[in-house]
């Protein structure tokens, strides 16, 4: 597992991975989380179409957790799967991840938790 895109191999060694996989979380800010889910689902729908053949898979998920004991708060999960790191890099290039990205700092609670995995196959076990 790694925690940061700077940690992922190279485009050249990635022939001995499996697909990435990429599991994040966006904690919305008290009133927001109607606008976070909205621009998460655009992000989905771009990722779904043929504009982003290398994503295989965008599930969105909205749950609510606790944080330290205090009240329930909405937490948006998202699963990425693609076929490579290179198409993980094409959907960050995207206008709706863009999008997203830039609304993010204003409307989620920082940091964001994301891990970045690579499926194992009989190439890396």
């Amino acid at each position: 597992m790694v925690n940061s895109v700077s940690q992922l191999p190279s485009v050249e060694d990635i022939t001995s991975h499996g697909n990435l996989i990429v599991n994040a979380f966006a904690f919305p800010n008290d009133g927001c989380e109607d606008e976070v889910g909205r621009l998460i689902l655009n992000v989905k729908k771009h990722s779904d179409s043929d504009k982003e053949p290398g994503c295989l898979q965008y599930t969105v998920v909205r749950s609510y957790t606790t944080e330290g004991g205090k009240d329930w708060i909405v937490v948006f999960a998202v699963w990425e799967i693609y076929t490579s790191h290179e198409a993980f890099l094409q959907h960050t290039q995207s206008e709706e991840f863009k999008t997203f990205r830039a609304a993010a700092d204003k409307l989620v609670r920082a940091p964001s938790d994301i891990k970045f995995f690579y499926e194992a196959t009989d190439k890396t076990v």
